[in-house]
């Protein structure tokens, strides 16, 4: 059953106590490369935070989160940004291992002249400005790329993406042991061996509570895994649907709503 109405929304949103929500955002609680967070879902979010704590975790760079956020709510909620390389949990800053090196010069060597995005904690470096990958995802995310050549030696990259479909480049990723994943059809996120979306869910208030989460991609795997409820999105990756406990029939706002009244079904039947 699909609920509708607000009030009743927030009427089930109202039973939650002291749980975890956790929401994917490209694919999840907007279309990919989407530009905004509609305000009837940031409402229904911002309800459900005030009992609980809702997570938003995401590819984009954390500045790119924000900005699909207005102001005043930004607040409620805590954030996994760059896959997990880096957070912001009860205002406290985690920052994962950077990419190696020598890991960092081969994707340089190889890739620079392709579509490569190298991501700092705040910043975001790209070689080719022009592309149409690039203008869409500048849109997307309203920030600017650096040049890549100005990146500094002292600089610590966090994550790297590259968009591409190529079996070869596929395998030199592979045979040079590059922790990746997919975020999009051809868009390769390369993280340090160590990161993923949920590598910071152990904290103190965090840990011990009901984790309840929505994914749509590959990279939400590490978050079904270590949740209690877990929602696959319509049309999610196939690994995701073997992971998940409900596959929603409908995206964004309405699937949102269609997870939570699930979450809540589930939660009268053991009550």
């Amino acid at each position: 059953m699909i609920i509708s109405d607000n009030k009743i929304n927030y009427k089930i949103v109202s039973n939650f106590r002291n749980s975890v929500f956790i929401f994917d955002i490209d694919g999840t609680l907007i279309p990919k490369s989407g530009s905004r967070i509609s305000q009837s879902l940031l409402n229904l979010l911002s309800k459900l935070s005030t009992h609980n704590k809702v997570i938003f975790a995401s590819a984009r760079p954390i500045t790119g989160v924000w900005n699909l956020i207005p102001f005043k709510p930004k607040t409620h909620f805590d954030y996994i940004s760059l896959n997990g390389a880096y957070a912001i949990i009860d205002h406290k800053e985690y920052v994962s291992k950077s990419i190696k090196k020598r890991q960092i010069q081969l994707l340089l060597s190889r890739f620079i002249k392709k579509n490569l995005w190298l991501y700092s904690k705040d910043k975001w470096f790209s070689f080719n400005l022009g592309s149409k990958e690039y203008k869409k995802k500048r849109k997307a995310v309203k920030m600017d790329a650096i040049p890549i050549n100005l990146i500094k030696d002292s600089t610590k990259i966090l994550k790297a993406i590259l968009i591409s479909n190529s079996k070869d480049d596929l395998e030199c990723l592979e045979n040079f042991g590059f922790n990746f994943c997919y975020s999009n059809t051809n868009y390769i996120e390369i993280n340090s061996s160590s990161v993923n979306k949920a590598l910071f869910l152990n904290r103190d208030t965090i840990k011990d509570k009901l984790i309840y989460s929505f994914g749509d991609a590959e990279n939400d795997l590490s978050l079904f895994e270590v949740s209690n409820t877990s929602i696959a999105m319509k049309n999610a990756h196939p690994k995701l649907i073997a992971k998940s406990d409900y596959v929603t029939n409908h995206n964004y706002y309405k699937g949102i709503q269609e997870g939570l009244n699930y979450f809540y079904q589930k939660f009268q039947s053991t009550n």
